[in-house]
């Protein structure tokens, strides 16, 4: 490949290649250097570059704002030539003497042409005061379209009035409930403008109403259709069947709040000023009572102390960290994933947890302590190979689903052995712990080992006038470890199983020490010769 789109000069000793042209119609060489892969690579870089200058001049030239009678490089798109010729991804060019906006402008296009390499501008001021002068204009422009729609609206009503203030207008039920999703989104935002996660899980629950919901105009919905919607959703509709499961009803806690939000959403409509709809004067929206579930939960979903062994035995090294930090410390994915060298201090961790904000402290067994690793003075403790944290914000705004993924993992292999496993989710292991700490000592030092809002239930003010007792929280650390020492083997010592069990490979080598010939063995748990004496030479 290199040999048909490169040419070799001797005099210069380096590879080179003629793309594009000058204004005067002469060709450019571009000389790439005497290392044939990087000169390739550039090459490819280049190309894409004439591609863009080649685009660019076609747009200008239909809005008439070139001068030339052919694309051809100019000087700032020459100085990005010669940059990635010389192999480097950014090149800074001295902006035009123009006003912000236009610099703005300048500087967006060639992210749009030439994506291959980034433009850089001394003064960046430039820049982001030209984008916020853009994104004001454009915000000018909605507030005017939406005071004209308002203006409309009124002269509307104003005539309608006389017969009884119904309008039947192109605005739907499906379109309030579109742009309430949007308003969900722009309202529950982080310091950063992005969603926050209670912000699509609304969004989620405002589809969802959306999609049960019949359409129509919203002059006929009135107090039946909205009743209907809360009465469909109190007595808790059924999910659609598929093909890993078949239909069951909604949750008794999602249907509580979709009702919650559906009320919100009628509100909302009712104070909205871009859709001609007003809360009927005859509805109230008493308290609902929700369909209950047939069977009553009189126990908590947690794991045994053997069925921790088995979770252990088949777990890998990066399972075996988060089950230490959810079991000394009652951490979930979130604890995991914001977990931070600051908040470690020799064999101890204290911090907020970032759910309700409540401090705690937690004494690291000797395990756990090295299954973080090296410690350092900050950043996270938990980090994927690209250097983000375990729950990291995909591009779809979406919690990364590393610790999940690799829960799931193990659950599937132990199920392989012990196909009536039971099979919960990651969260049960912090109740797991919290389990085993009130086992072992009382309610409210579980309280605060798990960093509840309220550990003291029937003292509102008990964490306003006193301090809680870590001490307490430590030596029920203790005793829960001396309880769990005898299960857990050594952090290093992973053995994922494949064919065989993790018991059973302890019986192969029980039988192999008593005499049993390998043989034997092999037929006697349907597998090869070679597995058996693999195993047995293992430690």
């Amino acid at each position: 490949m290199a040999k048909n789109i490169l040419a070799w000069s001797d005099p210069a000793q380096q590879h080179y290649r003629e793309i594009g042209k000058k204004p005067n119609g002469k060709s450019v060489r571009f000389y790439l250097g005497e290392d044939e892969k990087l000169a390739v690579a550039n090459v490819t870089r280049l190309e894409g570059l004439w591609e863009g200058v080649k685009t660019r001049w076609r747009d200008l030239d239909t809005e008439k704002l070139n001068d030339s009678e052919f694309p051809c490089w100019d000087d700032e798109t020459m100085a990005m030539a010669k940059a990635i010729a010389k192999g480097e991804w950014s090149v800074t060019l001295q902006p035009p003497d123009d006003g912000v906006t236009e610099v703005a402008t300048w500087h967006a296009s060639f992210g749009i042409y030439f994506p291959m390499i980034r433009v850089v501008v001394e003064d960046r001021t430039l820049i982001e005061e030209g984008n916020q002068r853009m994104a004001e204009v454009g915000r000018r422009m909605v507030e005017e379209e939406e005071e004209i729609h308002r203006n409309e609206m009124r002269e509307i009503k104003k005539i309608v009035a006389p017969f009884g203030g119904k309008v039947a207008t192109n605005e739907t039920l499906h379109d309030a409930f579109d742009a309430y999703k949007k308003w969900i989104e722009r309202t529950y935002v982080d310091i950063g403008g992005r969603t926050t996660q209670t912000g699509k899980k609304q969004g989620e629950r405002a589809a969802r109403i959306k999609r049960y919901a019949k359409d129509m105009p919203l002059s006929d919905f009135g107090v039946d259709e909205i009743e209907s919607i809360i009465e469909f959703w109190r007595t808790r509709p059924r999910k659609p069947a598929t093909h890993k499961r078949p239909s069951e009803p909604y949750s008794f806690t999602l249907c509580k709040h979709t009702i919650r939000l559906f009320k919100h959403f009628v509100h909302w409509l009712h104070k909205e000023k871009t859709f001609p709809w007003k809360r009927p004067v005859d509805l109230e929206l008493d308290r609902i009572k929700i369909v209950p579930d047939t069977e009553v939960k009189y126990k908590v979903d947690t794991y045994s102390k053997d069925e921790l062994g088995i979770l252990w035995q088949h777990a890998s090294y990066f399972e075996r960290q988060m089950l230490l930090l959810a079991l000394n410390c009652g951490f979930s994915i979130s604890e995991i994933g914001s977990l931070n060298w600051s908040e470690i201090e020799g064999g101890y961790i204290k911090g907020l947890r970032p759910k309700t904000k409540v401090y705690g402290e937690f004494k690291l067994w000797d395990m756990t302590r090295q299954a973080l690793g090296t410690p350092k003075k900050k950043g996270p403790v938990f980090v994927t190979e690209g250097g983000k944290t375990l729950i990291e914000r995909t591009k779809g705004n979406n919690v990364s689903a590393k610790i999940p993924a690799a829960w799931y993992r193990l659950l599937n292999r132990v199920q392989k052995n012990h196909p009536d496993f039971k099979r919960l989710g990651f969260h049960h292991l912090r109740k797991t712990a919290g389990d085993f700490i009130r086992k072992l000592s009382e309610g409210e030092t579980m309280g605060v080992f798990l960093r509840h809002g309220k550990p003291v239930k029937t003292d509102a003010l008990a964490g306003i006038y006193s301090n809680a007792d870590f001490d307490k929280v430590f030596k029920a650390q203790d005793r829960f470890w001396e309880l769990l020492s005898d299960i857990v083997t050594p952090l290093g010592e992973v053995e994922l199983p494949t064919k065989l069990s993790p018991d059973k490979i302890k019986q192969i080598r029980r039988l192999k020490k008593q005499g049993v010939k390998t043989k034997a063995l092999a037929e006697m748990f349907g597998v090869c010769a070679d597995t058996i004496r693999v195993h047995c030479r293992k430690k």
